[in-house]
């Protein structure tokens, strides 16, 4: 039972990761650039942005995942695990290009946290940066190309929570500028948030690191409120891009 269940999981991750990767134009353009399995180590499996916990900060702390192992995230637990994973280079920045993500979440978590974003500087200016922000129990992409705020859209899953401590895959594509989202293989009406009107396609790079659980604006007061470390597990976080 135990092997059957896995084995839909992964069936249902490929058929998303498919349908995903046609919409970005995978085949042709793009391929894996960056792969964090969460196998009792930080390391790329794809490329060179290798991970580790912020300066001064505990070890990093692996759980049963998903598929296999997985980060564990467990923010106030004594300091005994990492707050965050710092990638190395700058391995989340895109330009302008269509880009795809993909990682499992288990969390219970309802407050404010980021899962992924180049963002590790200047909040809460604006600034060129990308990242994918759980809120309230569900998810918010966020891209801004630029610091004038012009180019400049947030939109959120309305009614989709995954903070029911259970396993989700998630699938953000960046398609000409616009983010497509999808949960345990079903594609998410994204709205836009009140007041931002739809930019061109944002220049989100900044040439700073990657952040795993973290952003910039951990710790500060935004438009969402106080931000905090997220805490829960991330297991497959797999890049795609040109």
């Amino acid at each position: 039972m135990l092997i059957r269940r896995i084995t839909t999981a992964v069936r249902a991750m490929l058929r998303v990761t498919f349908v995903a990767l046609m919409l970005l134009g995978a085949r042709s353009a793009h391929g894996q650039i960056h792969y964090w399995p969460g196998q009792q180590n930080t390391l790329d499996a794809a490329g060179n942005a290798d991970c580790s916990p912020p300066s001064g900060a505990a070890a990093a702390c692996f759980a049963t995942g998903r598929y296999a192992g997985s980060y564990a995230f467990e923010f106030g637990s004594n300091g005994q695990c990492a707050p965050s994973l710092v990638c190395s280079g700058a391995p989340l920045d895109f330009g302008t290009s269509d880009f795809m993500v993909s990682f499992a979440i288990r969390t219970s978590q309802t407050g404010t946290a980021t899962l992924l974003t180049n963002r590790s500087q200047s909040c809460p200016n604006n600034d060129k940066f990308w990242r994918i922000v759980l809120s309230g129990g569900t998810l918010w992409p966020e891209f801004d190309g630029g610091t004038d705020g012009t180019n400049y859209a947030m939109w959120n899953a309305t009614g989709v929570s995954i903070a029911d401590d259970a396993w989700h895959d998630v699938t953000l594509v960046r398609k000409a500028g616009l983010p497509h989202l999808y949960i345990d293989g079903v594609e998410r009406v994204l709205s836009l948030v009140s007041g931002v009107t739809v930019p061109p396609a944002a220049d989100v790079s900044n040439g700073n690191p990657g952040l795993i659980g973290t952003s910039a604006c951990t710790g500060l007061v935004t438009w969402f409120g106080l931000e905090v470390p997220f805490v829960g597990l991330l297991d497959e976080i797999k890049v795609f891009g040109n």
